[in-house]
């Protein structure tokens, strides 16, 4: 009888592959070497998804314990975005993300902790930034991508997402975080 409040979804056969080296590389969007625009079913190493209700609702796949939410397109199955969670400051369950952060081969801050100056050290100035009473963000974009830094205040990062559908390309998201920035942004 329990059975019909099961939730199946595609995930369900996938198998967890121990060790998992988890690597985020920004430089080419990448989780453990899945780009974004790949099949989200190139990630069945992580096993199955640890909110399986989430994949209808909210198409994206959660490895609660491994810090990570991965975003698809229904329509396609390809992988469209992710987050990286070190400080679970919405109590959605994770556990803080412990593998490494990369750009260029080079590590961004250490595991477990990187740092709004880690960031700008190895990246640069961003495109855009927003401060309010509880946090800072940080935007690195191009016309393809949108790398948002979340930072709690007193400068540590608490998220990271990376996306294919750039949020700072409607100018009314520009205005609403105060960037007076022409899009698409300039690439030097």
């Amino acid at each position: 009888m329990f059975a019909w409040f099961q939730t199946k979804t595609f995930t369900d056969s996938w198998g967890r592959k121990e060790p998992l080296n988890l690597v985020v590389d920004l430089k080419d969007n990448s989780v453990c070497g899945v780009k974004l625009g790949h099949s989200i079913h190139d990630f069945s190493f992580l096993g199955p998804s640890e909110k399986p209700k989430s994949i209808r609702s909210e198409k994206t796949l959660y490895y609660l314990s491994l810090g990570i939410s991965l975003g698809f397109d229904e329509r396609n199955s390809r992988f469209c975005d992710f987050r990286i969670v070190w400080s679970d400051y919405l109590e959605e369950g994770f556990t803080p993300y412990r593998g490494s952060l990369l750009f260029s081969g080079k590590h961004v801050g250490s595991q477990g902790n990187v740092s709004r100056q880690d960031v700008l050290a190895i990246l640069g100035e961003p495109y855009g930034a927003h401060r309010d009473s509880e946090e800072e963000i940080v935007f690195y974009d191009t016309s393809e991508y949108e790398w948002q830094f979340e930072f709690d205040l007193q400068g540590q990062l608490k998220q990271l997402i990376v996306t294919d559908a750039p949020l700072l390309a409607e100018d009314r998201q520009r205005d609403l975080f105060g960037i007076r920035k022409p899009w698409p942004p300039s690439v030097s």
